[in-house]
């Protein structure tokens, strides 16, 4: 229900460092021009919003102002909920005719504390003073998620793409598209680069999310890898897929009373069905990947301890469990089907399971 705008800023820095036009930011709050609901289901609502924003073209370097001509700059805005989801998604499409500009997002969270990001094996809170006392922009960048909390309220952003955002007391703003034209403003025009004005139909989708507790806890970071990623669906036959494997494998007959199984060549490699390849409970430690091992031999789990403490978890996975490194050369003694480790703070550990 809380109003959403876009920001404008006129942009005469380069790739590098945004720096303003003077006449100060433009702020358009967004006038719907039509609403439509549609590709909604009794488990998915979907609303898309039209808007219209009328924007300066360029900006005037020499005499540090915006031109005075305007372009239209149109767009949309879809929100979509699904049941026993908690992210409520926001994509959005524009076409981007201006240049020299910054145009981002601004979200009213209604919280006005601490600024979190993160990175790819981290994340941490923003500080301010740690910026240049010239920067112009306070922007903090994330991987995959920003949060503002206050207390144990939080507002958590899921982004895909997004990777600058900014808070103002209780505004969370997110940059869409910086148009610039120059890679380096300290050198000739052998570094410009018209491509960077992205005059184009741009597109995203950001994922909103409410918690409490803090974002450890709220899962934030599974959570934006799920954003991100999406689901993984299988397709399979709804038959018996070993019977008739011998040879009469387009019949399948109940009342046939002879099967055609073979027997399994190694059955203490078979996982039993619906079973999950290993079993972690842990609110700080993350999983970031479990892939094959590039030797072929058993699969590789990577974790990290996102928290500032120590954490001490228990792995069981069925088989041998061998710590490794990145390169994945052992490292430490093994066990089996069950790990008990201690992480430090922010560290990251590989494991083998053969």
């Amino acid at each position: 229900r809380q109003r959403q705008m876009c920001i404008r800023d006129r942009d005469r820095g380069d790739d590098y460092v945004f720096v303003p036009v003077g006449g100060g930011r433009l702020e358009f709050p967004l006038k719907l021009a039509r609403i439509r609901f549609e590709g909604s289901t009794p488990l998915c609502r979907r609303m898309t919003a039209e808007f219209t924003l009328r924007l300066p073209k360029g900006a005037d370097f020499r005499r540090d102002r915006r031109l005075a001509d305007r372009l239209e700059v149109k767009g949309e805005l879809t929100l979509t909920v699904r049941q026993n989801s908690p992210i409520a998604e926001l994509g959005y499409t524009f076409t981007n005719t201006v240049r020299d500009h910054r145009l981002r997002l601004c979200l009213n969270t209604g919280l006005n504390g601490t600024l979190w990001t993160d990175s790819s094996f981290d994340a941490a809170p923003f500080d301010e003073s740690r910026c240049c006392v010239r920067t112009f922009s306070k922007t903090a960048c994330n991987f995959s998620f920003a949060a503002v909390e206050e207390g144990e309220r939080g507002f958590g952003l899921l982004t895909e793409g997004q990777h600058e955002v900014e808070r103002e007391n209780d505004r969370l703003y997110v940059t869409l598209v910086r148009s610039t034209g120059i890679i380096s403003a300290a050198n000739s025009d052998y570094f410009t680069s018209p491509g960077n004005q992205c005059l184009r139909t741009l597109s995203g989708r950001l994922g909103l999310v409410l918690y409490e507790g803090g974002w450890q806890k709220a899962g934030l970071p599974s959570a934006a890898k799920t954003f991100r990623s999406g689901g993984f669906v299988t397709a399979f036959t709804a038959v018996d897929p070993k019977a008739f494997s011998g040879g009469r494998a387009a019949v399948q007959d109940t009342t046939i009373s002879e099967q055609f199984y073979r027997d399994e060549p190694q059955p203490e490699l078979i996982l039993p069905d619906n079973q999950a390849p290993f079993d972690l409970h842990s609110e700080e430690v993350l999983v970031t990947a479990f892939k094959a091992a590039e030797d072929g031999n058993g699969s590789i789990l990577r974790l990290c301890n996102l928290s500032d403490r120590p954490v001490l978890f228990t792995l069981a996975a069925k088989g041998t469990i061998c710590p490794v490194n990145l390169a994945e050369e052992r490292v430490g003694e093994e066990s089996t089907d069950i790990c008990l480790t201690e992480l430090r703070p922010k560290e990251i550990l590989t494991l083998r399971i053969v």
